[in-house]
């Protein structure tokens, strides 16, 4: 997944984060807290753990946000 790194990929693992699914449950103060605070930012935790929930929601769902943002 992009933005997630191999060290912080092992430091989720340890902590009982094994799916996108387990990451996409996170809140980004979660993230941080166990990836290290000091390897990303809130605006960077958030990402990633929007990118893990993106197979929660409809394709058509994802575009027409998209399309809303542009």
């Amino acid at each position: 997944m992009e933005g997630v790194e191999l060290p912080m990929l092992v430091a989720l693992g340890e902590k009982g984060v094994k799916s996108p699914d387990d990451l996409g449950n996170l809140a980004s103060d979660q993230l941080r807290a166990m990836a290290g605070e000091s390897a990303m930012d809130t605006d960077t935790a958030n990402a990633i753990i929007m990118k893990a929930r993106e197979h929660w929601f409809p394709a058509e769902e994802t575009a027409a946000g998209e399309e809303a943002k542009a």
